[in-house]
């Protein structure tokens, strides 16, 4: 698993910085194992500790990803960057739900969110 330091991994090695970004998978499945070893841990101590960085995370590759959506001349069709954004402000709205009133189900569904996403984004792997 990579370090919290690696997130988000949304990049294009040796594209200049103006270029539209690759989406790779691996980050949404990471932050998604993040947030489900909070669930594992729910009653431990550190849980909120554990709990705020997960969430940290996963909002920093949410907003890595909606920065480079907002971008007019992304390769995306607008159609699925718009349904992206959509979904960007979901997770937003249930991480801040999160965060005042921490339950495990308020938190399988940014686990959900992020693991579907990873699959889309890997069966457009395959398809490529």
């Amino acid at each position: 698993m990579s370090s919290p330091e690696t997130f988000p991994r949304i990049t294009n090695i040796g594209v200049p910085s103006n270029a539209p970004r690759i989406i790779e998978p691996g980050p949404f499945i990471e932050a998604a194992e993040l947030m489900e070893r909070c669930q594992s841990d729910w009653d431990h101590p550190t849980r909120d500790a554990q709990l705020i960085q997960a969430l940290r995370i996963n909002s920093r590759l949410w907003d890595a990803l909606r920065l480079d959506f907002l971008r007019v001349e992304h390769p995306l069709p607008e159609v699925t960057r718009r349904d992206l954004l959509v979904m960007s402000g979901f997770v937003d709205f249930r991480t801040l739900q999160v965060l005042s009133e921490p339950t495990m189900e308020s938190l399988q569904a940014l686990i959900d969110v992020d693991r579907n996403l990873a699959a889309v984004l890997m069966g457009w792997a395959r398809a490529a």
